[in-house]
């Protein structure tokens, strides 16, 4: 588990409109401390900003990894048992994940809404597969791929769209997205005069 006592050492985080959000992003070659050091310091910021999980271009850095802070939550009858990453990641979260990639997805959709930190105020409903096989290194230089359920296979396909350069306002159906596009293009002036940036 990875954790920052340091809440002053926080990233501003890019808001929608900036280019690097529509960038997809490159692997990363080597695991050191200086990305340790970055992931520590996204965990922070997405405790800052009260988040599930936080990708690297969010915070400027145009890098495949993410972090994810998914809570122990109590399951609903429809969500079924456990998944294997919820059981064995959840008590270890936050948690990094590094060159992530999905290696299968179920054809059973669930659609829940989202909310993201680039793009403040907005939810909107996003069809996404319940379950995913997912690959991904860890800060410790291992490959995990665990098979993801609940929330935290949600905010794992969230995360990994943010590196592929796709926002959850962009996954919306055109009868959701409707109903976000005035609010959406106030959020988009908003984050224009704030130069794109969200400040820490």
């Amino acid at each position: 588990m990875l954790f920052s006592k340091n809440k002053d050492n926080l990233f501003n985080v890019q808001l929608i409109g900036s280019k690097i959000l529509k960038t997809k992003s490159t692997n990363v070659e080597k695991i050191d401390n200086e990305l340790k050091e970055i992931i520590l310091k996204m965990i922070a910021t997405n405790k800052k900003f009260d988040g599930l999980g936080i990708a690297a271009p969010q915070i400027g850095i145009n890098k495949r990894f993410f972090i994810l802070d998914v809570p122990e939550l109590e399951r609903k009858e429809e969500d079924g048992p456990l998944s294997q990453a919820e059981s064995v990641l959840i008590p270890q979260m936050p948690f990094a994940f590094i060159n992530p990639e999905i290696l299968e997805a179920s054809k059973e959709l669930r659609i829940k809404e989202e909310g993201c930190l680039s793009v403040p105020d907005i939810f909107t409903n996003v069809e996404r597969p319940a379950t995913i096989l997912f690959k991904a290194e860890t800060i410790n230089g291992e490959t995990i791929t665990l098979e993801a359920g609940g929330l935290l296979a949600r905010a794992f396909q969230h995360e990994l769209d943010h590196l592929n350069g796709i926002l959850f306002v962009n996954q919306a159906k055109p009868v959701d997205f409707v109903k976000i596009k005035k609010k959406l293009t106030s959020v988009k002036r908003d984050a224009k005069r704030k130069n794109f940036v969200r400040k820490k």
